[in-house]
């Protein structure tokens, strides 16, 4: 598709996906709530479904995942404690599987880039936990972090090679609840990746 969003029509798809994720509303829902605005600067919904879908998608992960980060942070002077949970099943990612148990401060950098859910299907969560809990449990804080190693990726659609942490998908590295930006910004990057499927990379910069 080579139909370039500008800022009204971005700024349309953000307020849309607000209202959906605060409405509870399918895909289907939210498509018909953008069709008619959009046709105005061009769109053609049949065109561009699937990057729509793309753009809806990841518009919701952003703002579960900012508000979940900024429920965690509500609570984190009585629970100032992550541990990170994957489901350890056969679906259950490698890099997932050994992050699980990992318990650190919920401050510490490494929820920066690491904080779930960290791909698509990711079933990872975290759990809050106080000193009491801690005790309770008897668990003790990690150590150290896992490392944080750096692969290549190579955008299929651009031929663009950016890095990114293993283990991770493209775009989910960036936790949007910690930067106390908004969840989905458009100015920036509107002008830096103008497709429909700008928000799927955004979270990476």
């Amino acid at each position: 598709m080579t139909k370039r969003l500008d800022l009204d029509s971005i700024r349309i798809l953000h307020e849309a996906i607000e209202a959906s994720h605060s409405n509870g509303e399918t895909f289907m829902m939210f498509r018909r709530r953008v069709e008619q605005p959009l046709r105005k600067y061009g769109w053609d919904y049949r065109d561009w479904t699937e990057q729509l879908r793309s753009t809806y998608i990841n518009g919701i992960f952003a703002i579960n995942k900012s508000r979940h980060w900024q429920f965690a942070q509500q609570a984190k002077k009585s629970a100032p404690y992550l541990l990170y949970s994957a489901v350890m099943d056969s679906r259950t990612r490698p890099q997932h599987a050994d992050w699980n148990g990992v318990l650190l401060h919920i401050d510490h950098p490494w929820w920066q880039t690491h904080y779930p859910p960290n791909g698509w299907q990711c079933r990872c969560g975290v759990i809050q936990l106080s000193e009491r809990d801690l005790e309770r449990r008897g668990l003790s804080v990690s150590g150290n972090a896992p490392p944080s190693n750096m692969v290549p990726w190579e955008n299929q659609r651009t031929g663009e090679v950016v890095e990114v942490p293993e283990g991770i998908d493209p775009g989910f590295s960036h936790n949007v609840g910690m930067t106390g930006e908004p969840v989905v910004g458009w100015t920036r990057e509107a002008e830096l990746m103008p497709e429909a499927v700008w928000m799927a990379h955004m979270y990476d910069r």
